[in-house]
Parts: C-alpha cells; structure tokens; sequence
C-alpha cells in the first residue's frame, strides 16, 4: 500500500472511533423519560399520632400503619 491510502484509512478509521465515541458520550443517549405517578391516598382515623411500616399481611410488600387516638384504633 501506498503512503496516500494509509493515511486515508487512518483518517477514515479516527473518524468512525471519534464517532461512535462522540454518540457514547452524548448526554442525550443516556437521558431516561422519568415519570412521577403519585400513589392512592389512604385515610386514617381520627387524630393519628404515630406511623410504622412493615409487611403486616405477608405479600411481600411494605404496609403502612397508623395508630389514632381520638377514635381507639389502628388504619393499616
């Protein structure tokens, strides 16, 4: 191979590294669409005073608790 073609291969290879190099760094091509989607409201008894969480009915997922005071009772 001739000087001339070396020198255009290098340049045509710089040019696809710089590239695919330029769109793995582009800040757009790790932008994610989040989105917020705010969860059911759950009313409580009267005058709640304290609050826990936990797995109270075995699903596998956490539960929140309330203890009321004016009306003697727990909301889960």
């Amino acid at each position: 191979m001739n000087t001339f073609s070396v020198l255009i291969r290098s340049i045509l290879l710089s040019g696809v590294v710089l590239g695919v190099g330029g769109l793995w760094l582009s800040p757009t091509s790790h932008a994610q669409n989040l989105t917020y989607t705010p969860t059911p409201s759950n009313p409580v008894g009267r005058a709640p005073q304290a609050i826990t969480s936990g797995d109270f009915n075995g699903d596998g997922l956490w539960d929140v608790a309330t203890v009321n005071g004016t009306s003697d009772d727990v909301s889960v």
